[in-house]
């Protein structure tokens, strides 16, 4: 039996810096310089120097790390990721992959519903979630428009599959990230084991999205007859950026300890291209447009908005456009949130509830399907990557008395729901507000009642489908357990 701790300040911090990110995604402009996704965590941190909290130790480890995790790592491996992907993106690869699959659907509304399901999860098992919703979204609405049709069951087709399917490998997802990082999976275990119930997700998430939309899928629709050639701003760069990546997937799993300095060294393959890319262009005196001619295209012809050009001048146009979609409040969240999380470890918080969750994990028959079930809609309460923390530690904690099949099985349910939980309503993640807003920015209204409509008749059934399908897994194969 754990005692209560005497200590409240760290769980009170915590769950005020909790707040105050929900709050941000209201985008209130009065406390916009408090309640914001890389601000708050760091706000909380201040509140544990001022109240005296937490001991140094504590600051230390969230960047030196704790209980076999290293925040450093995590940062170093997620931001190398990102560079390559965004550097791949800006090229135009996605938005031409998009465009070839929009055309190879022809007139069939059915086609296209499952092509853009397919590539989407295709897209974020070797980038990220975000870099889908970024690129697809506005191509999908384009496509819509020019057809006539509503945008709305293909744009939730593109958001599940890119938040359900990013399971498949532990690079799509920060929160993957922090998991993998903390329980050393190596990138073949992960995907060994998340494999089976990734696919399962996947089809069950298809199958009820078509049955709850099949009334709104045309048939038949007007195929687009833009040429997805137009998309490409820079051929011979998402070919070398497509290897790159290639080889850095492929290093990844067999250097499983090197992770951030596998993606580092990729990441500046990819940078120093870029520089020679302006570098050539400068002396060439030649200019790189700042939004493709395919979405310049949308623009003009039915009213897309895009992404604003920077009218500012820059030496490095590619470096600088690269650089600034770089998602850098990464960084102080991350470390805010691990020394927030240790502090309240440190104050006796962390066992006590490692010592509660342990009387309901109580058999592999059911606790997959109980740890995804409570990390998804935690996720909603306190978005899914200071979840992911909270409840990492929680794992890792010696007060968790579990067997050691529950355990293990529990950290992948960890994985699962932090995914799921994006699904279950705007709050889960911060992909689901973005996406909202791009949607709404077009004028396409997705309120959170009809998300969360939707979210609450896919991602219960995803649940059971996944769950039983790694439960079955570790039944089978315990010799497999490490």
């Amino acid at each position: 039996m754990v005692d209560i701790p005497s200590n409240f300040l760290p769980l009170v911090i915590f769950i005020f810096v909790v707040v105050l990110i929900l709050l941000s995604f209201k985008g209130i402009p009065r406390l916009k310089y408090i309640a914001n996704f890389a601000i708050a965590p760091l706000i909380g941190v201040v509140l544990l120097a001022v109240t005296f909290s937490a001991t140094p130790e504590v600051f230390l480890s969230g960047i030196v790390g704790f209980a076999g995790v290293k925040p450093y790592n995590i940062i170093l491996l997620f931001m190398n990721l990102a560079y390559i992907c965004i550097s791949l993106d800006r090229t135009g690869f996605f938005e031409y992959l998009s465009l070839m699959v929009t055309r190879k659907a022809g007139t069939s509304g059915i086609k296209l519903f499952l092509y853009l399901f397919l590539l989407a999860g295709l897209v974020t098992i070797f980038t990220s979630n975000d870099i889908v919703i970024l690129t697809f979204t506005p191509i999908i609405i384009y496509m819509a428009k020019y057809a006539k049709i509503n945008p709305v069951p293909f744009l939730f087709a593109n958001f599940f599959a890119a938040n359900i399917l990013s399971t498949f490998l532990y690079i799509e997802n920060p929160t993957n990230i922090i998991i993998a990082q903390a329980f050393q999976i190596t990138f073949v275990a992960f995907f060994l084991w998340m494999f089976l119930p990734t696919v399962a997700g996947g089809l069950s998430a298809f199958l009820i999205l078509w049955l709850y939309f099949r009334k709104q899928i045309p048939p038949k629709i007007t195929p687009s007859e833009i040429d997805p050639r137009l998309a490409l701003q820079d051929v011979s760069g998402a070919i070398y950026n497509t290897i790159v990546l290639g080889i850095c997937l492929t290093l990844l799993s067999i250097f499983v300890d090197l992770g951030w300095l596998v993606t580092f060294f990729c990441a500046m393959a990819c940078l120093a291209r870029d520089f020679g890319h302006d570098l050539y262009m400068c002396h060439k005196g030649l200019t790189e447009a700042p939004i493709s001619p395919l979405l310049a295209k949308l623009n003009t012809e039915v009213g897309i908005a895009t992404e604003k050009p920077d009218e500012k001048k820059h030496l490095l146009p590619r470096v600088y456009s690269v650089g600034s979609r770089m998602p850098w409040k990464i960084i102080p969240f991350v470390v805010g949130m691990f020394i927030l999380v240790e502090a309240m470890r440190n104050a006796g918080w962390i066992d006590l509830f490692a010592a509660g969750i342990s009387t309901i994990l109580l058999n592999p028959y059911t606790s997959i399907l109980e740890m995804t079930t409570i990390s998804a809609l935690a996720a909603n309460f306190m978005n899914n990557q200071p979840m992911t923390i909270f409840f990492g530690e929680i794992l890792l904690n010696p007060n968790l008395a579990v067997s050691h099949q529950v355990a293990f099985g529990s950290v992948f349910a960890l994985i699962m729901g932090s995914n799921y939980g994006a699904c279950f309503t705007m709050l889960g993640a911060l992909a689901g507000i973005m996406w909202c807003d791009i949607a709404n920015d077009q004028k396409i209204k997705i309120g959170p009642k009809q998300f969360a409509k939707l979210g609450f008749s896919v991602v219960p059934i995803v649940i059971l489908a996944a769950s039983s399908m790694l439960t079955l897994e570790i039944l089978l194969f315990p010799g497999l357990i490490p």
